[in-house]
């Protein structure tokens, strides 16, 4: 029973490094065919609370995100075991305004018959990188409050 167990573990985290990576390289045809037709998101960010029902919705926001930002460049990413579900932990550079910003996002994915059925994320929001040097650090970060004011969707991870 030990071995079944390890072996359903191994092919879940498998799953889910196969949908982070496809996320972080913008292969949105990979994603959809790793994600659940009636998939759910629930993501909290500093704009405030998401919810994405179902493939099209969730691929729809994803490109929607790589739009605005660009492909990432992938800092970090550890995908693992956490009890029954898959913990993935991302850390992305992206660009901002032509300036280089930060991204941290963690993810709890539900997997089932191979697929990613539910998504709960945490979101940093865009941040901006604050590496020594950085000129624009204090305006995009005046433009982040001012996003911030704006509505729970003006901030959007």
């Amino acid at each position: 029973m030990a071995d079944m167990q390890t072996v359903d573990e191994r092919t879940a985290v498998d799953v889910g490094t196969e949908f982070a990576r496809a996320y972080a390289r913008g292969d949105f045809d990979r994603v959809r065919e790793l994600v659940a037709p009636d998939v759910l998101e629930r993501e909290i960010n500093p704009g405030g609370y998401i919810e994405l029902r179902g493939a099209d919705e969730l691929v729809a926001e994803a490109r929607d995100f790589s739009g605005r930002y660009g492909r990432p460049e992938v800092l970090e990413l550890t995908v693992e075991a956490a009890g029954p579900l898959v913990r993935v932990l991302n850390r992305w550079r992206l660009r901002w305004d032509g300036e280089p910003a930060l991204c941290d996002f963690y993810e709890l994915l539900r997997i089932e018959s191979g697929r990613v059925a539910q998504i709960v994320l945490l979101c940093s929001g865009v941040l901006p990188d604050v590496r020594p040097g950085r000129r624009r650090r204090r305006q995009m970060c005046r433009t982040l409050r001012t996003r911030a004011r704006a509505g729970p969707m003006a901030t959007r991870c």
